[in-house]
C-alpha cells in the first residue's frame, strides 16, 4: 500500500492517495467545513481515475462527508 499526494501540473490536488494494487485504491480529501459540492480537482480526479473512490474528510458533522473528530 502507498499513499501520494496527487496534483496536476495547474496546481489541482487531492490530499490522500491511498494505492492498494495496480489501477484500485481510494482518494480523500480534507477540509475544515464539508462542502458537498464538487470542486474542478475533484472532477478531474474521478474522471481520470474512475476505480478510485473520492471521499471528503471533513471536521464538521455532515453525511456527505467522512466526520473526524477533532483532538
Amino acid at each position: 500500500m502507498c499513499r501520494d499526494l496527487w496534483r496536476t501540473s495547474d496546481g489541482k490536488e487531492i490530499d490522500f492517495v491511498i494505492k492498494k494494487s495496480f489501477g484500485n485504491g481510494a482518494a480523500f480529501e480534507v477540509k475544515t467545513q464539508c462542502k458537498t459540492q464538487k470542486t474542478k480537482a475533484l472532477k478531474t480526479f474521478e474522471n481520470t481515475y474512475p476505480d478510485y473512490p473520492l471521499q471528503t474528510i471533513s471536521l464538521d458533522i455532515n453525511p456527505g462527508c467522512l466526520w473526524v473528530l477533532k483532538l
